[in-house]
């Protein structure tokens, strides 16, 4: 039985489609969904040439995650879904498969199979990867 569902935006075509597998879960169910995305901290070099630039990128990239977050509360309150929002900061990897789902402890997280982050997938491998190998939950991945 699922009755809480993870989910995971981070404004991706496959994110934005996972919302909809999400809500179509969550009525099969009757579950509520708790949505997360993550301002991606380990995009910024910690070797960057000005630390006044820090602040404000750091509060662009917020503002993006939390337009990503809000795209995905109104779909699914447009849904008639239960739903909760999370913002959080860091390793998206490790906040999702290790402090998201240890702390909601989820029946399902759903996210999209591939994101924005191209270059990172490259260096250090996807998101959807390491959070389908290291979670402690079921994992649909969405394409």
């Amino acid at each position: 039985m699922i009755t809480s569902i993870l989910l995971t935006t981070d404004g991706s075509e496959t994110s934005k489609r996972a919302i909809q597998y999400a809500i179509v879960l969550a009525k099969k169910f009757e579950a509520k969904i708790s949505v997360v995305s993550v301002v991606n901290y380990s995009q910024m070099s910690p070797y960057s040439m000005a630390a006044s630039f820090d602040g404000p990128i750091i509060e662009s990239l917020t503002t993006a995650v939390q337009e990503n977050l809000n795209f995905a509360q109104q779909i699914i309150t447009d849904a008639q879904v239960p739903c909760d929002v999370y913002l959080e900061k860091g390793d998206p990897r490790i906040v999702i498969a290790e402090k998201m789902v240890a702390s909601l402890k989820p029946d399902l997280l759903v996210m999209g199979k591939t994101g924005t982050n191209k270059i990172s997938r490259i260096f250090l491998g996807s998101t959807a990867r390491y959070v389908s190998e290291n979670a402690q939950t079921n994992v649909l991945l969405v394409e």
